[in-house]
């Protein structure tokens, strides 16, 4: 799964984890369908419109990861 990584946004299990060049958000899917409250971040608005329309019921936002905050 080269090309993406997460983040976590808040400590602790019951934080948010983002994920950055998400592309079509097959992963940000797997892990929300798994309970993880979970977004996709992608420069392309055209991969974030992609992953919007595959997984309706995922949050994904054109931005780029350094964006963000620190890591």
């Amino acid at each position: 799964m080269a090309g993406w990584s997460t983040r976590r946004l808040h400590g602790g299990d019951e934080g948010r984890s983002g994920l950055s060049s998400t592309g079509p958000g097959t992963v940000t899917a797997y892990l929300a369908e798994r309970g993880l409250d979970v977004s996709g971040v992608d420069l392309s608005p055209r991969m974030v419109e992609n992953a919007r329309r595959l997984h309706p019921h995922c949050r994904f936002s054109v931005a780029s990861v350094t964006d963000l905050g620190p890591w």
